[in-house]
């Protein structure tokens, strides 16, 4: 008859104080090691990410189409008019508008969105190795990229700096509110704090224009109407009067039905 021999299994579901303070003492030299590569690890990342601020700003969104009520057949809904407004604030056409302002602004030539700015360590971060230094290439001086004095780019760059600005801007809503966070991030606070500011002014900017635009088709609408309308009275009115003139009907005037009462109210005194 065979015998079979089962491997003893070590019970570790009941590790005592002691036990691992003796695990701790037995490899002390690989947890030490371990923990200075870490740090090492920890703090080369930190040197090398550069710090990036966020500004954010608050918009409150109020439905304002009072204009075209008149038009409504009830099919439209506010379901998703904030969603609306987030895309439009994320479109390519706020982002345009925002980076041909800055283009024509004193801040072009001191941006990290154009390239046009340095970036300079601060803190810790300025005692950063040198073969760091030269392998994110921060020793080099702003890149080649020239604005004119009139802001004038190639297409190309243009469509670069629209869209890296696009891919920094962030907009969320509050829920159940109508106010939107639009925020964007930068290299510098200021930066990021202009650019927000700057996007926001051109969102309002062109809100105010498309309600303009609104209200002045309009008012060509209504012109357009009420001069139809008079046509069409005109006609009314001549149509009439041909007719009186061919039936021999002639109207009473105010002049004539007076002195038509006062000759009835004559009569009856006598």
């Amino acid at each position: 008859m065979s015998q079979i021999n089962h491997p003893i299994e070590e019970d570790t579901s009941n590790l005592t104080i002691n036990d691992i303070l003796f695990i701790f003492k037995k490899h002390k030299k690989v947890i030490f090691y371990t923990i200075i590569l870490f740090l090492l690890v920890s703090t080369m990342i930190t040197l090398l990410e550069r710090p990036v601020y966020r500004s954010t700003s608050m918009v409150l969104i109020e439905d304002d189409s009072s204009a075209m009520d008149i038009f409504d057949m009830g099919l439209s809904t506010g379901k998703n008019f904030i969603e609306n407004e987030i895309e439009i604030l994320k479109s390519r056409t706020t982002a345009e508008r925002t980076v041909e302002r800055l283009l024509k602004s004193e801040h072009k030539d001191n941006l990290f969105l154009f390239q046009t700015r340095k970036y300079k360590p601060i803190g810790l971060r300025k005692y950063k190795p040198i073969f760091l230094k030269v392998w994110l290439q921060e020793q080099i001086s702003n890149s080649n990229i020239e604005i004119g004095e009139d802001g004038e780019i190639s297409d190309s760059l243009f469509d670069a700096f629209v869209g890296e600005l696009r891919d920094n801007i962030e907009v969320s809503n509050q829920r159940n509110t109508d106010v939107l966070n639009i925020s964007i991030s930068s290299y510098l606070p200021g930066e990021a704090a202009l650019l927000t500011n700057l996007l926001t002014e051109e969102y309002r900017n062109m809100d105010l224009e498309w309600t303009t635009g609104e209200m002045s088709h309009l008012k060509i609408f209504l012109t357009e109407q009420i001069n139809k309308k008079e046509h069409e009275l005109n006609e009314s009115e001549e149509l009439l009067e041909k007719f009186q003139k061919n039936e021999k009907i002639f109207g009473v005037d105010d002049n004539s039905s007076l002195l038509l009462n006062n000759l009835i109210n004559a009569e009856s005194e006598l």
